[in-house]
């Protein structure tokens, strides 16, 4: 779980250097492991909060979708949900955001998606 949390730290330390950009509570990382791809929902805010998000993942016709409210603790990485799928050139995911206090975002990940 430490490598979890390093790559969370490295995310979110790259996201805060941008300049004018928003901090995003909410981040989608997706790793391969083998014949697996690892999408992972990531965590971290400066101040304790409860941000809304919604994962759908898919891969041609199968579609999976996890919805909830990430409950965070100020500078504490969090992995909010963890999706493992075998591997395909059609997978993609969108993790779409709604942060009380910043606009609402998307992140995606895979080919695009009409």
């Amino acid at each position: 779980m430490s490598g979890l949390l390093q790559i969370a730290a490295i995310l979110f330390a790259s996201a805060a250097q941008q300049p004018g950009s928003q901090m995003k509570p909410l981040r989608l990382h997706v790793e391969q492991q083998g014949n697996a791809t690892i999408i992972r929902v990531m965590g971290l805010a400066s101040a304790p909060s409860s941000v809304p998000y919604d994962l759908q993942v898919t891969d041609g016709g199968n579609k999976s979708r996890q919805r909830g409210v990430a409950r965070l603790q100020a500078g504490v990485p969090t992995t909010v949900a963890t999706v493992r799928l075998v591997s395909s050139p059609r997978l993609s995911a969108t993790l779409n955001v709604k942060p009380s206090a910043n606009p609402e975002y998307d992140e995606k990940f895979g080919p695009r998606t009409p």
